[in-house]
């Protein structure tokens, strides 16, 4: 698996992504954590949509300094969605956080996977 791009923090804890726009969490192996990604779902439809871009960021706050990945999304209606990825430099720690750029109803499932 050819790497497309590798956000790591401290102690080889990185999110991996492959040229396919595949993302995995890596920690001492390729593969830690399984396959990961965005699933949107309305009514009875569903889609997976693929990363647009990616835009960098960096910053500091309580758990330390951070480098980061703001996703922007490709999908077949506008999502509402800002989803980011940090990863800090001085511990092994990932914080992934999807939050909705707009007021949202009818999102909620309660399906965990389907």
């Amino acid at each position: 698996m050819a790497e497309a791009f590798r956000l790591e923090a401290a102690d080889g804890l990185a999110l991996v992504a492959d040229a396919d726009g595949g993302m995995r969490v890596a920690w001492r192996e390729a593969d830690w954590l399984g396959p990961i990604g965005l699933r949107v779902r309305s009514g009875d439809r569903s889609e997976v949509p693929s990363v647009a871009a990616m835009h960098p960021f960096s910053g500091e706050d309580d758990l330390g300094a951070f480098a980061g990945l703001e996703f922007a999304w490709r999908s077949a209606a506008p999502l509402a969605y800002r989803t980011t990825v940090r990863a800090y430099r001085d511990r092994p720690v990932l914080v992934f956080r999807l939050e909705a750029s707009a007021s949202m109803r009818g999102v909620a499932t309660r399906l965990f996977d389907d």
